[in-house]
């Protein structure tokens, strides 16, 4: 006959046993009779579940419990970014995102769960629009693409970053520029998200390039912000981004070639490929752009040169904290509203 511990641990058709299900419900005192009488809180159902798994969508006391006596270890590493492998399971920390199983998040995380676990994306939004995206992502994605406030606020506590940490996983900051608030944003930009993110494999800025694909609003403020706009034009094989995402703004948004081409060369220093880009943006876009056009056929302005270069480098230092470190260089105001380009500052109305 079989032992009282087999039989504690024998499960239903999907595999689940009388401890998943107690943690599902909630059921305090079973799930500890259980685990007193042999019950294996590590075992799985058929799709990859554990009672952890249960207990976080129900977010009741269970999860603490059964995080004290599961062999963490292995599920902490799996989703973890820095050792992240994929083990046909969803992150524990995800789903409590996407039950706003608020308790249970708090838990996770003080158990050890990183903040920034990665997952698969919860839709393929992003890399639909930006092909080169990567297919994981973070909680805080996760609960941005639900507008969950109180879960971007747990794990911003919990040390998450604004950032993508780690080449496989998007970065959260586009999510946030699919909203139509500009509260999380705001609020990432306060963190210190990077605006000018770059892959190891693809010489772009992945976060210009969304915010061409989103809206005016978000280009002037990862503009102002120190977004720069070079990092598109550094090999040829980047500049069709450009001009397919740039194609997509000015069809979206109304706005005649001439000025978007006028705001694009506050940023950019000139050169063979923003030039080929401007003319291939002309030939989609018809419009009386001759003295742009004769512009790009002269190097960049010394007061240009400086202004980018000014800006690029301080960037590298300060980050996202540019305009406010700009305005503390006691510079002429002349200068200083030149490079830091408060016209494009957000006002709320």
């Amino acid at each position: 006959m079989p032992d009282q511990e087999q039989i504690v641990n024998i499960g239903a058709e999907d595999w689940a046993t009388a401890l998943m299900i107690s943690a599902q419900q909630g059921y305090v005192n079973i799930v500890e009779m259980l685990l007193d009488n042999g019950a294996d809180p590590n075992l799985k159902t058929s799709d990859n579940a554990t009672a952890l798994h249960l207990a976080v969508q129900g977010d009741n006391k269970c999860v603490e419990i059964l995080l004290a006596k599961m062999d963490l270890e292995p599920l902490i590493k799996a989703f973890h970014p820095l050792t992240y492998e994929d083990k046909k399971m969803i992150c524990p920390v995800h789903l409590a995102v996407e039950w706003e199983s608020y308790g249970a998040l708090k838990s996770l995380l003080a158990a050890g769960f990183s903040p920034d676990s990665l997952y698969t994306c919860s839709d393929q939004y992003l890399s639909r629009m930006i092909t080169y995206l990567p297919k994981l992502e973070t909680p805080m994605s996760y609960a941005i693409n639900k507008y969950d406030k109180t879960s971007v606020e747990i794990l911003l506590a919990a040390g998450a970053s604004c950032s993508p940490p780690a080449p496989e996983s998007t970065h959260p900051l586009l999510r946030a520029m699919t909203l139509q608030e500009l509260d999380i944003f705001q609020l990432f930009i306060e963190n210190g998200a990077n605006v000018n993110y770059q892959r190891h494999n693809v010489a772009s800025n992945e976060v210009f390039l969304f915010a061409l694909l989103t809206s005016s609003k978000y280009l002037k403020q990862v503009l102002y912000h120190g977004c720069d706009p070079n990092l598109c034009f550094q090999n040829e094989s980047e500049i069709s981004f450009f001009v397919r995402c740039a194609g997509s703004f000015l069809r979206k948004q109304g706005i005649p070639l001439r000025d978007f081409l006028s705001l694009m060369l506050r940023f950019l220093l000139i050169s063979k490929k923003v030039q080929d880009a401007f003319i291939e943006l002309n030939t989609i876009f018809t419009g009386d752009i001759s003295d742009i056009l004769e512009e790009l056929n002269h190097p960049s302005s010394l007061k240009q040169i400086c202004t980018v270069k000014l800006r690029q480098h301080l960037y590298s230092i300060h980050g996202v904290r540019l305009p406010d470190v700009i305005q503390h260089l006691c510079l002429p105001s002349v200068l200083e509203e030149h490079i830091v380009c408060n016209d494009l500052k957000f006002r709320p109305d």
